[in-house]
């Protein structure tokens, strides 16, 4: 037997509803629920996933986030409630400063924004921005600084260059260039070698966005189900 096959006995057995396999919790059997039951129960995991995070509670909120996000995953195609799972989990990881897995998150959340909002919609450039601010913690330069020139160009073609919200992204985009040195210098922004920002030599993390700068958007509303199918044909 070849090696990729036998590692595929490190993956945990599946778990069947109803099973206890810890000697602890109970597993619910939620194959008998209704869309109400199922709704309600997804609403109730985003506002404990909000309650984390309010109160900084990562692991917690991420965990509520997941199970959100798995109850989202149901309804198929772009719809709002997985919309806002993403969202509040690649907030958990920004604030968190786990950039790596907000990463592919926030890839996501962006391409769903794009795909029904079109590419210069505000809430499409509030996502943008975030992402910015994501990739610029992961010190990901190149990303962080197209992503911050695309925020601020449809924020700025919508609302004007005084809008509070274009200044906000005007006064983060200084923070980046002033991160990568004057000029923008790629040379002068070393990669890490992990995850602890604090590691890098030359680098000051209080230039870093503050975490809570990591804004929602207005969450938009999603297609009707009837439609996405005739566009999915």
């Amino acid at each position: 037997m070849s090696e990729v096959f036998k590692q595929s006995g490190e993956y945990k057995p599946i778990v069947m509803p109803g099973v206890d396999t810890t000697g602890g919790e109970f597993i619910p059997d939620y194959s008998e629920e209704t869309d109400e039951e199922r709704d309600a129960r997804w609403k109730r995991y985003v506002a404990d996933t909000e309650r984390c995070i309010k109160d900084e509670i990562f692991d917690e909120a991420e965990q509520s986030g997941l199970r959100a996000l798995e109850i989202a995953e149901a309804y198929g195609g772009d719809d709002q409630r997985l919309g806002i799972s993403l969202e509040l989990l690649s907030q958990i990881y920004y604030r968190d400063s786990r950039f790596h897995y907000g990463a592919p998150v926030m890839m996501r959340l962006l391409q769903m924004y794009r795909r029904r909002l079109g590419q210069d919609h505000l809430d499409t450039g509030t996502v943008t921005h975030n992402a910015a601010l994501l990739y610029h913690g992961w010190r990901k330069v190149e990303e962080a600084g197209v992503f911050y020139q695309q925020a601020m160009y449809i924020k700025s073609a919508k609302l004007g260059l005084d809008h509070p919200q274009v200044e906000a992204i005007r006064d983060d985009y200084a923070l980046y260039l002033k991160d990568i040195g004057e000029g923008g210098s790629k040379q002068q922004y070393k990669p890490l070698a992990n995850e602890n920002l604090s590691d890098a030599q030359g680098f000051n993390p209080n230039l870093l966005p503050e975490r809570d700068r990591f804004t929602l958007s207005g969450q938009f509303d999603a297609l009707p189900k009837d439609l996405f199918e005739d566009m999915s044909k």
